[in-house]
């Protein structure tokens, strides 16, 4: 006759094989947003990126990744209405270069501060979407509140580029495995309340920038960080998003 089986402390029999027990059963329940990149197709570079999560975010504001970025030296509010932006970013030439292997391109530091930006956008947890593609969240609980903190970077010349960004909330799909899809201009782009910064990227050794590096240092120190916490928006969206027909 064989002993019976020894039970534990919760009283669930201890098999003498591979399988488990007294484990909760496996999840089979629960549905997902998902996030479409409806961005025009034309000859701007525009770049969507987002973060789910299933509670509030801190808030922030889009440029607030700019600072931490590599190779961003300083991120102020422009005080020269000659350049025609909100906010200067100046760039190290030298840090980018080591960081994305790419020779500085002092015709076209728009595309490099979309490169920095999307490399800070990785190492914070956000995911690239491409043009026309989807991005799917986990799997949460039927009709779960997710939040999705998203930014874009919208390069319209070689001089200005446009940084959007914010926080929505939208409810997963209400039944089993069930998909609840958002176009991104419609669903995020167009909605109030967006942050929207016009940005004048420029290399250190241009000679406006050992002025607004000291300017940067004083704002630090003198902890006036409100154009990293203020929202800012605009009405007028930038030239790469109007229009939805393909430019030759």
């Amino acid at each position: 006759m064989m002993a019976p089986p020894k039970l534990d402390r919760v009283g669930c029999a201890l098999k003498q094989s591979t399988q488990q027990c007294c484990l909760p059963p496996a999840r089979t329940m629960g549905s997902y947003i998902s996030i479409m990149n409806d961005g025009p197709v034309n000859q701007f570079q525009v770049d969507v990126w987002v973060k789910f999560s299933t509670t509030p975010p801190m808030a922030s504001t889009v440029l607030a990744l700019a600072p931490g970025a590599p190779g961003v030296v300083a991120a102020i509010p422009s005080t020269n209405s000659s350049l025609g932006t909100d906010t200067v970013v100046i760039i190290d030439s030298d840090t980018a270069s080591e960081t994305f292997g790419l020779t500085p391109d002092a015709t076209n530091p728009g595309n490099l501060l979309a490169n920095i930006i999307g490399a800070a956008s990785i190492d914070d947890g956000y995911s690239y979407i491409p043009r026309g593609d989807v991005l799917r969240s986990d799997r949460v609980d039927v009709s779960s509140k997710v939040f999705v903190q998203w930014h874009m970077v919208s390069v319209n010349n070689p001089q200005t580029v446009v940084l959007f960004g914010g926080v929505q909330s939208f409810l997963s799909g209400n039944t089993t495995n069930g998909d609840n899809r958002f176009l991104f201009l419609e669903s995020f782009l167009a909605q109030s309340g967006v942050d929207t910064r016009l940005v004048n990227p420029i290399l250190n050794n241009d000679t406006r920038a050992a002025a607004l590096v000291a300017q940067y240092e004083a704002m630090i120190q003198s902890e006036d960080t409100s154009a990293f916490t203020v929202v800012k928006t605009a009405s007028q969206p930038p030239c790469s998003l109007i229009g939805m027909q393909a430019l030759d």
